[in-house]
């Protein structure tokens, strides 16, 4: 598996703010219990491969979290990009305001841009965070590259692509290729769901989370994203030494998510969720106040987003392995985007605000066990 090394870009004028790594906290947590995916045994024939997907399943069906590595892209790449996400999200305001993703620019189905953390705020709660989304590399709803890109941004558009697309058609592939292999079922099921070509809402962001005072910490409760799950298939999320993420587990219990140098974190989304017909569990997670050695350090996150193409209908395949374990189709079906209009516009939106024990029980599949 070849590591992605990105050259120099000569074509940017604009000397990156290096990013700098903060160390790792020596507090003793409650830490989350998740495996750990090889993806290079991926490429040793149907065997490995066979072993992997048995793994991957039981993971995504307890946890719904777990970590990959050996997954291609090198330290390096991972840390200029931080560096592009650290001078990206730091422009002042006035630069980001004409590329805000605003709420009617969302309704256009269109989430490219800024969202600073004043445009965030929700039911009484600050998340105190910007991110910046770049678009999908191929869009049919006009050049948004060119009309909602700041210039700092189209200086590394071709970093951002690059990346974008290895974890789309490279790393999410073998993953979707490993849940086909476990359900036993054609192995194109789920890569034919989420091409890269096809209209989605795919994407790639850059996100700051700034330290706060402890009075903005007791009011919001030590937290910065309030518990949620993903509407999409995948997310993958570049594993940082601070320690804020946290998942629910099946007990109900809040557990840290562990820095693993070079490693991906990723958890299953909503839509997976109804690919599988519920047996694959879109966990809850959320993020809170760093540890007492680690507060007063900015937090840089690189996260991909992998939806299903905007017409697929969110109905699992037939089976056997399904079939075997008690699930049924579902009586009633939504496509990707009807979906993700429905959840922006509040549809089985949980009380995740208040991070109550229980609120994952009441999962978003359509499937019925019986």
């Amino acid at each position: 598996m070849p590591l992605i090394e990105s050259p120099p870009n000569e074509l940017a004028a604009t000397t990156l703010q290096k990013f700098s790594t903060p160390p790792i906290t020596k507090e003793e947590l409650q830490w989350a219990d998740l495996i750990q995916l090889d993806l290079s045994e991926f490429d040793k024939g149907p065997d490995a491969q066979a072993h992997l997907a048995k793994t991957f399943l039981e993971s995504a069906h307890t946890t719904g979290f777990l970590y990959i590595v050996n997954h291609g892209i090198s330290p390096e790449m991972v840390a200029h990009h931080a560096d592009i996400a650290n001078t990206i999200l730091s422009l002042p305001e006035h630069e980001k305001a004409p590329y805000y993703a605003t709420k009617e620019r969302a309704q256009e189905g269109r989430f490219t841009g800024f969202k600073p953390a004043q445009l965030g705020a929700a039911n009484g709660l600050h998340p105190t965070i910007d991110h910046y989304n770049f678009p999908r590399f191929h869009s049919e709803i006009g050049d948004e590259m060119d009309e909602h890109m700041p210039q700092l941004a189209k200086e590394y558009m071709s970093e951002a692509k690059e990346l974008s697309l290895y974890l789309h058609k490279v790393v999410c592939r073998k993953l979707l290729i490993l849940i086909a292999i476990a359900l036993k079922v054609p192995l194109d099921t789920y890569t034919n769901l989420h091409t890269y070509e096809a209209k989605c809402e795919s994407f790639l962001r850059y996100m700051k989370y700034e330290p706060r005072t402890e009075e903005d910490n007791e009011k919001y409760k030590d937290l910065y994203l309030p518990g949620h799950a993903d509407w999409g298939s995948l997310t993958f999320l570049f594993n940082q030494p601070i320690t804020a993420l946290q998942i629910l587990d099946p007990q109900d219990n809040w557990k840290h998510v562990k820095y693993m140098e070079g490693s991906i974190i990723v958890n299953v989304g909503e839509a997976l969720s109804h690919l599988t017909g519920g047996y694959l569990k879109p966990t809850v997670h959320r993020v809170v106040k760093p540890p007492k050695d680690q507060e007063n350090y900015r937090r840089i996150s690189l996260i991909y987003f992998v939806r299903p193409f905007d017409t697929c209908p969110l109905v699992p395949p037939d089976s056997p392995v399904l079939k075997e374990k008690g699930y049924q189709q579902p009586t009633e079906t939504m496509t990707m985007a009807q979906y993700a209009s429905a959840r922006y516009g509040g549809y089985r939106r949980l009380n995740y605000d208040n991070d109550k024990p229980g609120a994952a029980a009441q999962g978003p599949h359509t499937m019925r066990k019986v």
